[in-house]
């Protein structure tokens, strides 16, 4: 989670990534799903402030398995004070998501399971949006160790509830796990790119997208990772064959070997594969730089 946000429970929760596709519990929009049969289970979620900015929300989103065996919630302040109850009695236009409107910005809440009726026995919790209402750029970051294109066409509920985000543009951040399988690289990487992508359009009419290239990384920790370098091609291919954008981080990074100028300077972590936080943030960087000189190198052509 964003360095900014805490969260915390002393309720127990059964939990699942997306990439542990054999076990029963469904995928949402967040690609890890918690759940509970406790009743009166909870968390907690805490926004910190970094002057000017101000971390603090009105109303959220609960993205949650909707249906008549669902707990109830109550959304409660800091002071245990109830401020919005959110529960299955209406299945639109949300079907597994409630949206709830806070009567003042806030900087904790605590989210309380209520069983009021017999049959409502679990919670099963796939994430949650908080919002303020505030212009700006509305930044959604999902991310799971270990996750592959094909992981995600198999989360049930994924697709569907990235309607309730109203996307306007997706930048899939996906490929080094593929390949960590080096020598072998999966024959049907294109094809799942291509289901993925498709049914995302299929939910979000006009959507863009942006498919970024994985950086330079090792594999087993310390060896060179060629693999990465046959994801490219795919990942670069498809998006050349689908008029689609692509940022190409593989060389902006430093291309072929550059995993070793990450690990001199701190980069990247142990395992040869994460990135460590200054990293991430040079990466980001990146992207933005990459987007900015894109959007000025347009508005020149459209300005002239």
């Amino acid at each position: 989670e964003a360095y900014n946000i805490v969260t915390s429970s002393s309720s127990k929760w059964d939990s699942k990534r997306v990439v542990f596709m054999d076990q029963p519990l469904p995928i949402g929009i967040g690609g890890i799903t918690i759940s509970t049969q406790v009743p009166n289970a909870g968390f907690s979620i805490k926004t910190l402030n970094y002057p000017p900015l101000d971390y603090s929300f009105d109303r959220l989103t609960l993205f949650y398995q909707k249906d008549f065996t669902s707990y109830n919630f109550s959304v409660r302040d800091s002071a245990n004070q109830d401020l919005a109850f959110i529960g299955p009695f209406t299945f639109e236009p949300y079907p597994n998501a409630s949206k709830v409107f806070l009567p003042k910005s806030k900087n904790e809440i605590n989210i309380q399971a209520l069983a009021p009726t017999p049959n409502q026995t679990q919670a099963t919790i796939f994430g949650v949006c908080l919002e303020n209402g505030k212009k700006g750029v509305m930044y959604h970051a999902i991310g799971v160790n270990g996750a592959k294109y094909k992981h995600y066409n198999e989360a049930r509920y994924f697709a569907d509830q990235s309607t309730v985000l109203h996307p306007d543009l997706f930048i899939l951040s996906l490929g080094t796990n593929e390949a960590l399988d080096y020598p072998y690289i999966d024959s049907q990487l294109f094809n799942y790119m291509d289901k993925l992508i498709e049914t995302l359009k299929a939910k979000n009419p006009g959507v863009k997208f942006i498919l970024t290239v994985p950086p330079d990384s090792y594999r087993k920790k310390t060896r060179r990772n060629p693999g990465i370098e046959r994801v490219r091609d795919i990942i670069m291919r498809y998006a050349d064959q689908h008029n689609l954008a692509y940022w190409d981080l593989y060389a902006a990074a430093g291309g072929k070997h550059s995993a070793d100028s990450y690990k001199k300077n701190n980069l990247i972590q142990r395992d040869g594969i994460h990135f460590t936080k200054e990293g991430y943030e040079l990466q980001g960087n990146l992207l933005y730089q990459a987007l900015i000189n894109s959007y000025n190198t347009y508005d020149s052509y459209r300005h002239p």
